[in-house]
C-alpha cells in the first residue's frame, strides 16, 4: 500500500494527461501487486483504498479529504475496454482473477509437486468443490476456496472418462441452472455422494445407461443429461476438465478472467455520475 502511494506521489497527476495516468496506473498496478495478488485474496479494505489512491490520481485530487464531483463513476471506467471503460483494474476483482488461476491449474493443469502437496493435505478423497474450508487452513487455500462461488456460476465439467466428476456436487451438466442434476422426487433415497459420473456411462458402445438416470433424476435433468455427447477414442485416459460456459476462451488468462468477474458483477450504469 506505501509501495503504491509513494509511487503515485512521485509523479505530479496534474501534469500528466488522463491517457498516460491510466497507463500509469495499469503499470503501476501490473508491477507492484501482481506478486502479492496472486497468492492470497487481500483485505478488501486495502483493495478498496488502493482504488481510492487510483481514482484521485487518475482525477487529479490531491486532497484526499475532500469529495468531489466527477463527471463518471469510477466503475465505469474501471472495467475493460471491451466493456466499454479504459481497462483500469479494480483492484478487488483483479485480485480475484489472479488467485483464479491457481484454482484453474490445480483443476486443468498437468500433475505438479504443487498439486500434489494440495491434494494430499486438504483434498484426500474429495474433489475441490466438496472440500470443506477449515479454520486451520492457509491463507492460500482458504483463497481458493471463496473462488468456487465464481466457478459454479461460470464453468462446468466437459466430461470425458468421468472419473473426477462426482455426479451431485460437481458442475457438469451445462444446461442446468445450477449445472447439477436434480434428484427424482419420487426416490426417497438419499443420493450417493460419491458416485461419479463414470458410473452413469455403459461400454460398447459407449452411451449413457439411460435406466439409470429414471431412477436417479428428475424427468428434466434426465433430457439435459442426454444431450451430452460422450467421446468414444481415448476416453479411459482423458481426465475430465473445467471449461468456461458463459465466456468464449478455453485457455485461463488473467485479462479474460478479470473481464468475466467485472461482467459477473452486473457494474453500474456507465452513465452513473457520482462523488470521489
Amino acid at each position: 500500500m506505501e509501495k503504491v502511494q509513494n509511487k503515485l506521489q512521485g509523479w505530479k497527476s496534474k501534469i500528466l494527461s488522463q491517457a498516460a495516468k491510466t497507463v500509469f496506473i495499469r503499470a503501476v498496478a501490473s508491477s507492484i501487486l501482481s506478486y502479492v495478488m496472486s497468492s492470497t485474496l487481500v483485505p478488501k479494505a486495502i483493495t478498496k483504498n488502493l482504488d481510492s489512491l487510483f481514482r484521485r490520481f487518475w482525477w487529479g485530487f490531491e486532497d484526499r479529504k475532500k469529495k468531489k464531483f466527477t463527471p463518471k463513476s469510477w466503475n465505469s471506467i474501471s472495467i475493460p475496454k471491451s466493456l466499454g471503460g479504459l481497462g483500469i483494474r479494480t483492484m478487488s476483482s483483479f485480485n480475484s482473477a489472479l488467485v483464479l488461476k491457481n484454482v484453474w491449474s490445480l483443476l486443468n493443469g498437468p500433475n505438479s509437486l504443487w498439486k500434489e502437496v494440495i491434494s494430499k493435505k486438504y483434498l484426500g478423497s474429495k474433489t475441490f468443490f466438496e472440500a470443506a474450508p477449515k479454520v486451520s487452513d492457509s491463507r492460500f487455500w482458504k483463497s481458493l476456496l471463496k473462488q468456487r462461488e465464481f466457478l459454479r456460476s461460470s464453468a462446468c465439467y466437459q466430461i470425458n472418462n468421468g472419473s473426477s466428476t462426482k455426479v451431485w456436487t460437481g458442475p457438469w451438466i451445462p444446461t442446468i441452472h445450477n449445472f447439477i442434476p436434480d434428484p427424482n422426487p419420487e426416490n426417497n433415497l438419499d443420493p450417493n455422494l460419491n458416485m461419479t459420473v463414470s458410473e452413469l456411462i455403459l461400454e460398447e458402445p459407449r452411451r449413457w445407461n439411460v435406466l439409470l438416470f429414471n431412477t436417479l433424476f428428475s424427468d428434466h435433468s434426465s433430457r439435459e443429461i442426454q444431450k451430452i455427447s460422450l467421446a468414444n477414442h481415448n476416453f479411459q485416459t482423458v481426465q475430465d476438465k473445467i471449461n468456461w460456459i458463459y465466456h468464449s476462451f478455453e485457455k485461463f488468462l488473467v485479462k479474460l478472467a478479470y473481464a468475466a468477474l467485472v461482467k459477473d458483477n452486473n457494474p453500474p450504469n456507465p452513465n452513473n455520475q457520482t462523488l470521489n
